[in-house]
């Protein structure tokens, strides 16, 4: 007798990361009250294109923890919120 279970997930990638996050805050205690948020990621190449960066400045601000990543399986992702509030904090330093 075979004991996997099998199954096929047809689940937008935006979708199976937030609930893998979700999941994995609840895990480490920091359950998110609110469900009805719904986070949108962005990929490397997204980011870099609104943020008007290259690729590797990309990986250095995230290397120094300018910008927050998520690695999803092999792909590495960032929430559009992070994204959003990492510019906030740059136009408040110019000033």
């Amino acid at each position: 007798m075979n004991n996997k279970i099998e199954f096929v997930l047809s689940l937008p990638i935006n979708e199976l990361a937030e609930a893998i996050i979700q999941k994995l805050n609840t895990v480490k205690g920091e359950s998110i009250s609110d469900n009805s948020t719904h986070e949108n990621f962005l990929t490397r190449q997204e980011v870099s294109k609104k943020l008007n960066i290259t690729l590797p400045t990309l990986h250095n601000y995230t290397k120094r923890g300018l910008i927050k990543s998520y690695k999803i399986g092999s792909r590495i992702l960032y929430k559009e919120s992070d994204i959003d509030r990492a510019i906030t904090e740059i136009k408040f330093r110019h000033f």
